[in-house]
């Protein structure tokens, strides 16, 4: 029942692209009763797949930057690797609603990035300008730990995270800052 379930979400998710790692934390919770530890590495697993076919497509199509990928995928390899100890000491109630309120903050931040962005552009500086020189390497590291972290340690893939610090701190363009996020996820959840 659980490999039909993912298999129906896979061909969901990748219909609509996202990423799906919060529904499959919650179907994995909620619907089969697997243990929010358990779903979390399932989740973050899965992602693979559909990070590393979304690579691909965005590189084909001229939309990744890569230096800034994998700048912040590097340290991202670390936040996440440092969030996944942390999560295994957090008691599951605990991380339960950690988890939740992640998926939940994610989902406001693509509402406005995405119908919102009026509001956006009143209130958050989006850089017009790419970030460059020795900031770019201090930034891509820190923001790739803090998104590395909140990836590894909720389950989560953290691209709506990702996406605003690529708009706001690295002055990606939208439709590169989503390729270049994939390109970040994915080197996270390799590692």
């Amino acid at each position: 029942m659980i490999f039909f379930s993912m298999l129906i979400l896979g061909g969901f998710i990748g219909f609509v692209g996202a990423g799906g790692a919060g529904v499959t934390i919650t179907l994995l919770t909620v619907v089969f009763d697997v243990p929010i530890h358990t779903a979390l590495g399932v989740a973050l697993a899965s992602m693979v797949f559909t990070m590393i076919s979304g690579v691909i497509s965005h590189l084909r199509e001229h939309e990744v930057i890569v230096k800034t990928g994998l700048v912040i995928g590097l340290g991202g390899v670390i936040g996440a690797f440092a969030g996944a100890e942390f999560s295994d000491t957090i008691p599951e109630n605990i991380l339960s609603v950690c988890t939740a309120i992640m998926i939940i903050l994610s989902a406001v931040i693509l509402y406005i990035k995405v119908y919102q962005t009026e509001f956006m552009d009143r209130h958050i500086h989006i850089r017009h300008e790419q970030l460059t020189g020795r900031k770019f390497y201090i930034y891509g590291i820190i923001t790739g730990i803090i998104n590395g972290f909140l990836s590894g340690a909720f389950g989560i893939g953290a691209a709506a995270f990702i996406q605003i610090t690529l708009l706001v701190v690295f002055g990606v363009p939208l439709l590169q800052s989503i390729g270049t996020c994939m390109l970040v996820q994915h080197r996270k959840i390799l590692y």
